[in-house]
């Protein structure tokens, strides 16, 4: 579940159509739940198939491997439960809801 279109170090793109004003959570789901799936994430979002052509870095797509949903709110259970981690951090366990507080977060720059 994100916020935000882009992650990790490669500035991978989860999806172009993620939207951070638009007031919706957007879900993620790895289309191939196995080894080779996970591995060709995980290196694209630790920018291990970065390309550098002169000085162009292009932004690296991930779309083909995830499926992708906007809400406004979300639930995950699972049986066993499961430790649910923000950042790396164990924050939870399942089952929980989760829902977008829209206008919720002032950022001063």
């Amino acid at each position: 579940m994100a916020n935000a279109g882009t992650v990790g170090v490669g500035r991978l793109t989860l999806s172009p159509e993620v939207d951070v004003d638009d007031g919706k959570l957007d879900v993620f789901f790895l289309k191939k739940a196995n080894i080779e799936g996970i591995a060709q994430l995980a290196g694209k979002m630790m920018g291990l198939d970065k390309l550098k052509i002169g000085e162009f870095e292009p932004r690296l797509d991930a779309s083909q491997l995830i499926s992708h949903w906007s809400v406004k709110t979300a639930e995950i259970r699972t049986n066993p439960c499961l430790d649910l981690q923000v950042d790396g951090d164990v924050v939870a366990k399942t089952p929980q809801r989760f829902e977008a507080a829209p206008s919720s977060l002032r950022v001063v720059v």
